[in-house]
């Protein structure tokens, strides 16, 4: 099912994000999620900018810094090349700021290794990396937690209580959802989907309708009935991350 499939790829590069060591660090870092997700431009342009970073930068290898400039400007054609699609207008006008704002970041670097300033190129290594991170992370799904909360309590209804038949666990989730969605309102919907911010609360409004309806059906007991609510809202949850997320 697709939920399942996206929140626990969500859930994987959150506790990636949050570890500690520098390797888990690395690869919950916007550019590598991106990679994962297809954009291989950017796992590209990570094996030069990483030594660059993590290494060149903190002990001032010069040397190492300068290579780097002839390297960025070779990968970041790839990035430049990238043709990704985006499900709404200011996503994709989002992404193409970053875009040429890091190529621009990217030049002035490489220019500033071909004259050998010292000064320039350990001023702009910390603002290309940024500037990379940001790119690389307006590929990324929409963080969305209090949608992302609803999902994670429907998959265990789905997928463990109904399967097995657990009323008390089905009853119990179901008023968990119930005030999840709660916490659902015009105001909480993310930034990043401004543009289509009416249809997304239409979107959302149905599934509390559905969410109460499934609620309803738990109070009189009428399981039937509320296995068509959980059919509903599971097509509902995929269609939304399929249209916004």
């Amino acid at each position: 099912m697709r939920t399942i499939t996206v929140l626990a790829g969500l859930l994987m590069l959150s506790a990636l994000a949050l570890a500690g060591t520098p390797l888990q660090e690395e690869q919950g870092c916007p550019a590598h999620r991106a990679a994962q997700a297809g954009h291989t431009a950017f796992d590209a342009f990570h094996h030069a900018m990483a030594p660059a970073w993590h290494v060149a930068w903190p002990e001032k290898d010069f040397e190492a810094l300068f290579a780097a400039g002839p390297e960025f400007k070779e990968h970041m054609k790839g990035v430049m090349a990238l043709k990704p699609e985006f499900k709404t207008t200011a996503r994709k006008k989002e992404f193409a700021k970053a875009r040429i704002e890091f190529a621009q970041l990217v030049n002035e670097y490489a220019a500033a290794c071909e004259s050998k300033d010292k000064d320039k190129v350990y001023e702009l290594m910390p603002k290309v990396h940024d500037a990379f991170e940001h790119t690389a992370s307006c590929l990324l799904p929409v963080h969305f937690p209090e949608f992302n909360g609803i999902v994670i309590t429907a998959n265990l209804i789905l997928e463990s209580h109904l399967p097995a038949d657990n009323t008390e666990g089905i009853v119990g989730s179901t008023e968990t959802l119930a005030a999840k969605c709660e916490s659902l309102s015009e105001e909480s919907i993310p930034e990043e989907l401004g543009s289509v911010k009416e249809d997304v609360w239409t979107d959302l409004q149905a599934i509390k309708a559905t969410v109460a309806s499934m609620k309803e059906c738990c109070d009189k007991k009428d399981m039937d009935e509320y296995k068509v609510h959980t059919k509903k809202l599971e097509d509902q949850l995929n269609a939304f991350l399929e249209t916004y997320i």
